[in-house]
């Protein structure tokens, strides 16, 4: 898990797992390695006509998946370090301040399996609502989570 710092190098490129194309909260990545399968057709096709398969002819590869998916990854892996940071009693104040009307409606109109973030970014948007009772909790503190962090990561 994670983001590659190259999915490409001089005659190579890696697509779906080989290229860490998963997402960080299910393990899935189907979809997405599709998609990136897509990319680096396209390239492959492009460096081919060319006659060019160069470091920098392939990274337009990497330029192509990373615009689609490297916020999806980042905020997932956030995510995942999150919830692996949570015991029971951080997990139950979570879930019971949240308004649960609300947040089934922000599922049914967020949900999306491909694109979690889709949920979480509405959710922590409700956090930096009324961020105190959370930025006391530990599993915040210890990744340095503020609403600051949560605004620049989220745009």
């Amino acid at each position: 898990l994670g983001l590659m710092e190259k999915s490409y190098c001089s005659r190579v490129m890696t697509v779906g797992d080989a290229a860490q194309q998963v997402k960080p909260i299910s393990g899935g990545g189907v979809n997405m390695g599709l998609q990136c399968a897509k990319h680096c057709a396209k390239i492959a096709i492009e460096a081919l006509e060319l006659s060019d398969f160069s470091d920098k002819e392939l990274s337009k590869y990497q330029k192509l998946w990373q615009k689609d998916f490297k916020r999806e990854l980042k905020i997932g892996l956030i995510a995942r370090k999150i919830f692996n940071n949570l015991n029971d009693n951080d997990l139950d104040t979570i879930l019971g301040s949240l308004n649960n009307d609300h947040l089934l409606k922000t599922v049914s109109t967020y949900g999306d399996i491909d694109h979690p973030s889709r949920i979480v970014e509405p959710v922590i948007a409700d956090l930096l609502v009324e961020p105190e009772p959370y930025l006391k909790l530990k599993y915040l503190s210890l990744i340095g989570i503020t609403p600051s962090v949560l605004h620049g990561l989220l745009g």
